[in-house]
């Protein structure tokens, strides 16, 4: 298994262990990428806890770490990241209410 990238910043320090559709050994798509396309593409709804705001089942990591993990309804993007930064934390959260909100209206 291929090492995840790691992206840190003054904020805290996010692993990619994969993001969109991409053949083994290819870099995974940022985060700024997954963002845009919670923001536009329903998530499968099996990936998320209702309420929390983030994926289930095993999300908080502990730490102040949390696990984003999923895929989407319309289109194959996986993704797995875990991260401590705050400010993806936020960002990540927000992405996720809104692509939740789209697989609802779905």
């Amino acid at each position: 298994m291929e090492e995840p990238t790691t992206v840190k910043t003054d904020t805290g320090t996010t692993l990619i262990h994969y993001n969109g559709s991409k053949w083994n050994g290819q870099e995974p798509d940022s985060v700024d990428r997954l963002i845009e396309m919670l923001s536009h593409h329903p998530i499968g709804a099996w990936f998320f806890k209702e309420g929390v705001g983030h994926m289930a089942p095993d999300s908080d990591l502990g730490r102040g770490t949390i696990r984003y993990f999923g895929n989407f309804e319309d289109v194959s993007h996986a993704f797995c990241i875990e991260t401590n930064d705050a400010d993806v934390i936020r960002r990540m959260n927000a992405a996720v209410r809104t692509s939740f909100a789209l697989a609802r209206a779905a």
